[in-house]
């Protein structure tokens, strides 16, 4: 399982250089944007999360504007499962209401908000402490090792109707919940 987790590096860093034209060591920022844009294609969401098959995936950043323009330039032009991505550049006072994939920071403080969506159709990522760590965040970010990993909660993604493919967990860190 191990393997997995460092054959991503190699594709995350193409992808990356692609869009840059360079090859330079990756930031953790554009690491963390590669992933979120990539979570896209190893999540399920159910029907209703979207107004018709031709919606965009939209992926919510909120406050990061680091993270938001490494997502900019990635998503550019791009889809997941032939739907157009689309980035919205979210306050911790915007309603999260119709995104898909909300990236909290370590700095943001939307618990509150987040408690209101609790039932939405919304892979939620965050990479905050884990002491810091409330219910509602389905994938956490945390350096181990040198290497940005994520951890997944297992019963909060199923919670928000989603599923998550085993690909994706053989990448991860550690499984949460659900049996894991």
């Amino acid at each position: 399982m191990r393997w997995r987790a460092f054959s991503l590096l190699p594709w995350l860093a193409l992808l990356l250089g692609s869009m840059t034209g360079v090859t330079a060591p990756l930031s953790e920022n554009q690491l963390k944007a590669a992933f979120l844009y990539k979570f896209g294609s190893y999540v399920e969401w159910p029907p209703e999360a979207f107004a018709n098959r031709h919606s965009p995936l939209v992926i919510g950043v909120v406050t990061d504007v680091e993270v938001a323009n490494a997502l900019q330039q990635l998503i550019h032009a791009r889809r997941v499962d032939e739907r157009p991505l689309r980035l919205l550049r979210l306050s911790e006072q915007d309603d999260f209401s119709g995104v898909h994939i909300l990236y909290v920071p370590h700095n943001a403080d939307v618990e509150f908000r987040l408690a209101r969506t609790a039932s939405e159709p919304m892979l939620t990522v965050t990479d905050k402490p884990q002491s810091e760590l409330r219910p509602y965040y389905a994938i956490h970010f945390m350096i181990d090792s040198n290497r940005l990993r994520f951890d997944v909660d297992l019963d909060e993604a199923r919670q928000r109707r989603l599923r998550v493919d085993a690909r994706l967990l053989a990448i991860a860190r550690r499984v949460h919940g659900a049996g894991a």
